[in-house]
């Protein structure tokens, strides 16, 4: 009789240890707050338009570097499509575009190459470099408004890019006026000197190459 009160009183014990433990880690996780989001998806960006990644852009992109070179690179991560709509309604879904029953109605509007005047040429990669430059820009602003309202260390910050750029290679000497969303216009010639935005992979935009597909 003794020894069964004796177990008994351990049995109570233990269930009051461990409910005093969930109670404890209950408490500090209470105090630890849940991370905010900040996802940036940014639109047709190529993998060889930041300088963390090839150190002959002509584009600067001080503050995306410096977010790469903080953070983690997911490096071998693809878009599920090399085109815009369908990379965007697979990331607001959760499924695979081709598994949608909706076959349309997730396009998105385009305009090619919107760059505030400010930016105009900023960069030695003609229009599209500029607009680039202005991404980074803005990017910078965000980073920094985060830290103004000391929400940085409580911040994942998550950038990627839909899919890899329309653009073999671009310079100052482009014609800004002709820049469409369709790949029967994508200019094929190579100047060596221009800046190649999905250097050094192969392809674009609408193709099934690394370059098309983003690894950013």
């Amino acid at each position: 009789m003794i020894k069964s009160k004796r177990i008994i009183s351990l049995l109570f014990a233990c269930v009051a240890y461990i409910f005093m433990s969930c109670s404890t880690q209950e408490k500090k996780t209470q105090k630890d707050p849940l991370p905010n989001i900040l996802f940036i998806f940014a639109d047709d960006l190529g993998y060889g338009d930041l300088g963390v990644y090839n150190p002959d852009s002509k584009v600067p992109t001080p503050n995306l570097d410096q977010l790469a070179a903080e953070g983690i690179r997911f490096t071998d991560a693809y878009c599920p499509v090399s085109v815009c709509s369908p990379t965007r309604y697979a990331l607001m879904t959760g499924e695979y575009p081709w598994r949608s029953w909706k076959k349309t109605g997730v396009m998105t509007n385009y305009e090619p190459l919107a760059v505030d005047q400010d930016f105009r040429g900023k960069t030695k990669a003609g229009l599209y470099g500029d607009y680039v430059h202005e991404l980074d820009y803005f990017v910078g602003k965000l980073l920094g408004e985060l830290d103004l309202l000391g929400l940085k260390d409580n911040t994942l910050v998550i950038f990627a890019s839909d899919n890899g750029s329309q653009f073999i290679a671009t310079s100052p000497e482009d014609d800004a006026k002709k820049p469409t969303n369709s790949p029967s216009d994508v200019k094929m010639e190579v100047n060596p000197d221009a800046h190649q935005p999905n250097a050094p992979f192969r392809g674009t935009k609408w193709t099934a190459y690394e370059g098309g597909s983003g690894r950013l």
